[in-house]
């Protein structure tokens, strides 16, 4: 059998002409093969010359500057189309998408890699290293128009109902603290606190104000963590700074903590602890996902 491949361009979409002077096995496999939804061969442009590229020989697919290039262990082509009609054409089993402007061949991965501020690198056969977003990674490619409204509009709702939580949370640490006591009375705010608003119920309703302001914040500023193109570095990094400019005014404020030096460095030695654990925690449960990944890669190789 021979095979032609003529370049057009003015071609918009390719086609294929069997000719032949009888319908045999050989034609009829050969058209169920088209038939299939298999890879499309891909048309590359290097130094004015177009060439045919096999998408087993693609290591990644990316866009820079206006242009969609196509990386062979040989040559760099460009392709004279769009990310998402390179995408079409090449097999989602194998070509996954890793970010907005990159595609890469998973029997053409070493690894992925997390490193300890959270970005995950993408170690390629070529030697080279690509990044990708957890986003994708997270295989959560859904994409929303206008992310920077659907953003706002998910804080403000978490930080409408983070008021009754910062209050409920509130409310059972002053119990727990007065089961500690003993007395059997109800301690609601600090005897010092109380004293300085005048009134145990002027203190109370302050103090209920201020513990959902608390928890609005808290609560709204958790969109950080939905945030999947930052590292898990700067996403902790962001609700740390927020958290610690809301808590700390409001613990000074309610006589949580110690009026002096040593009592503000000790509450804020703890605050960070808890932070520090909950990066930890983030970025171990990455490290897990990462792994996975990665025996994911070499599985799809086997095949």
């Amino acid at each position: 059998m021979r095979i032609e491949i003529q370049v057009d361009q003015d071609c918009k979409e390719p086609k294929v002409l069997i000719i032949t002077d009888q319908m045999t096995e050989e034609v009829k496999e050969l058209i169920q093969k088209l038939s299939n939804d298999v890879p499309q061969m891909l048309i590359g442009h290097w130094e004015d010359q177009a060439e045919p590229v096999s998408p087993e020989e693609i290591i990644r697919v990316y866009a820079a500057s206006g242009k969609v290039y196509a990386v062979t262990e040989q040559k760099e082509y460009i392709l004279r189309m769009r990310l998402y009609e390179a995408e079409k054409r090449l097999d989602k089993k194998i070509f996954v998408r890793i970010s907005q402007s990159e595609i890469i061949n998973l029997k053409k991965v070493k690894r992925f890699d997390l490193s300890f501020t959270g970005t995950i690198g993408v170690q390629l056969s070529d030697g080279t290293t690509s990044y990708a977003s957890r986003r994708y990674v997270a295989k959560n490619q859904t994409v929303v128009r206008n992310v920077r409204w659907h953003m706002k509009k998910k804080a403000l709702i978490r930080g409408l109902i983070g008021f009754p939580v910062g209050v409920t949370i509130c409310l059972a640490i002053t119990i727990i603290e007065s089961l500690i006591v003993g007395d059997g009375r109800f301690y609601a705010c600090v005897p010092e606190f109380v004293e300085m608003a005048g009134s145990e119920i002027m203190a109370v309703i302050i103090q209920t104000l201020l513990a959902g302001l608390v928890g609005s914040v808290y609560s709204a500023a958790s969109v950080i963590w939905d945030m999947e193109n930052w590292s898990i570095a700067k996403q902790s990094g962001f609700f740390f700074a927020i958290a610690a400019i809301t808590m700390m005014p409001v613990s000074y404020l309610l006589n949580w903590m110690e009026h002096s030096i040593a009592g503000i460095v000790s509450f804020f030695l703890v605050f960070l602890v808890i932070f520090v654990v909950i990066w930890i925690t983030m970025y171990l449960i990455w490290r897990r996902r990462i792994r996975a990944l990665n025996r994911d890669v070499q599985n799809r190789k086997s095949e």
